[in-house]
């Protein structure tokens, strides 16, 4: 190897510095609330009232709490949350659609949904 490739090789390898040993920086907030945002904010609700739970813990019961929910929709068709709103299964009629890409048109079967409706506490809390 010539004397030219080995000083370019060299002159490509990274430098390390104590400020890449740091923890990585955080991604881009993209504006949604994520389930490890939810974490952080149950988890700093939870220390101001003097009680002391685990980040895990409260990742396990938000889990579960979800679960619960799915579960009540699944069974009975609906879950009301009093102040936040009503989550109900909403049926979708069958209807003719188009292929994008061709302008074909083509069945799209009969489906369920699941619908929020918005308490009036939370509707107004928007409106402020």
């Amino acid at each position: 190897m010539s004397k030219a490739k080995k000083g370019a090789s060299k002159a490509k390898a990274p430098k390390t510095t104590k400020a890449k040993a740091a923890a990585p920086a955080a991604p881009a907030k993209s504006g949604a609330m994520t389930k490890r945002d939810l974490i952080n904010n149950v988890s700093e609700a939870v220390a101001a009232s003097g009680a002391s739970i685990s980040k895990a813990q409260i990742g396990e019961i938000i889990t579960h709490l979800f679960a619960s929910i799915k579960e009540e929709i699944v069974a009975n068709g609906k879950y009301q949350q009093p102040r936040f709103g009503t989550f109900e299964v909403r049926d979708r009629a069958a209807r003719t659609g188009k292929n994008p890409r061709t302008g074909e048109a083509i069945e799209i079967p009969a489906s369920k949904n699941v619908g929020l409706k918005v308490s009036k506490v939370l509707k107004d809390s928007l409106n402020q």
